[in-house]
């Protein structure tokens, strides 16, 4: 009845907790059904081989019922989080590749890339970030190397080769006044090229960055930090994709997605 109600059509029970039905709209629709209905909804092809798969149950889970976060430093969604590493990986086998994120803040980022049994290696300044990031990650059965150091200087401490790199970076304390913040946005982006300078010394060639720059608006013009990733001194990158960008309506800040590639 349910599920009949939420798609507006007659569906055919085949089984226990399994009914047959036409989606015409594909995964739009299958993603407007999974957060509609929660719990887990699965999806199979004709042929019975299942095609996709979302536990709406588990996504919340993730988002609220984790032991630690910090609403005062920002909290990434696991979906977003889930996105910057799909798209740090691209078509590539995460079996036995390892994932860093250099600002990893309570560990958003590393529970997406442990779930997808990525080895995972974060790092952040803040002492209480990385306290909360350990626990979140026992919460869910996972682990990760942690560290405790500058972004701008990791290489001496790191001694591992990366596959992959996807963070949401450090974006300015929380209230900063809006006159401040093409200031912000120049010493913001000091502070990337810095890192992407120093992160090219342990990449593996060929290893994809997925990093989120922010993007500022004041007295009618935009900030983009993004403008550093065509400094000369970062020529050891491709440049793979630039301008996507993501905001909720009442946010002052808009993120863009950025993705690097190692010569």
């Amino acid at each position: 009845m349910e599920l009949e109600t939420v798609l507006g059509q007659k569906s055919e029970k085949v089984g226990d907790h399994q009914y047959k039905a036409n989606l015409s709209r594909g995964f739009s629709q299958m993603n407007y059904l999974s957060n509609r209905l929660g719990g887990l909804v699965e999806v199979h092809d004709t042929a019975g081989k299942l095609v996709w798969r979302h536990s709406a149950k588990e996504w919340y889970k993730r988002d609220r019922l984790k032991p630690y976060s910090d609403p005062h430093k920002g909290l990434l969604p696991p979906k977003i989080a889930r996105i910057l590493v799909n798209l740090a990986l691209g078509t590539s086998d995460p079996t036995g590749k390892t994932l860093f994120d250099p600002f990893c803040g309570s560990g958003t980022i590393l529970l997406e890339a442990g779930l997808m049994k990525l080895k995972m290696i974060g790092n952040d300044l803040d002492h209480d970030q990385l306290s909360g990031a350990r626990r979140n990650l026992d919460f869910f059965g996972l682990s990760a190397n942690l560290m405790n150091y500058d972004a701008a200087k990791l290489f001496e401490h790191l001694n591992q080769p990366v596959d992959f790199i996807a963070t949401e970076p450090f974006m300015g304390r929380p209230g900063a006044r809006v006159d401040r913040l093409p200031d912000l946005a120049r010493g913001l982006g000091k502070l990337y090229l810095g890192c992407l300078k120093d992160w090219n010394k342990f990449l593996k060639n060929g290893a994809r960055i997925c990093m989120i720059f922010p993007i500022f608006e004041y007295a009618g013009h935009e900030y983009k930090t993004s403008l550093i990733i065509d400094d000369k001194q970062l020529i050891d990158y491709n440049i793979l994709t630039r301008g996507l960008t993501y905001s909720r309506p009442e946010a002052k800040v808009i993120r863009e997605i950025i993705i690097l590639q190692k010569k």
